[in-house]
């Protein structure tokens, strides 16, 4: 019974599908922005991630996180 899928089998599959996906989309979705944008055909009012030059997102750290990244005192917790 070699021609039957067994349970490994499918959710090894399942495992490497879902992985190819995602890798894919990793890959594509800068490329694909770019392209849009260079066409204008991006929807105004949304929010479009930015990529450096070698396709990693940039992440904006958010200003109420910045102290505890510098390891500054949280204003909040400052004495007067």
């Amino acid at each position: 019974m070699a021609g039957k899928l067994n349970g490994f089998n499918l959710l090894t599959l399942g495992v490497i599908t879902v992985l190819g996906i995602y890798t894919g989309t990793l890959f594509f979705e800068p490329i694909i922005l770019q392209q849009l944008e260079k066409d204008n055909n991006l929807k105004k009012g949304m929010q479009i991630p930015k990529y450096d030059s070698d396709g990693n997102p940039i992440r904006e750290i958010p200003k109420s996180l910045q102290p505890l990244m510098n390891n500054e005192p949280i204003e909040s917790d400052k004495k007067e």
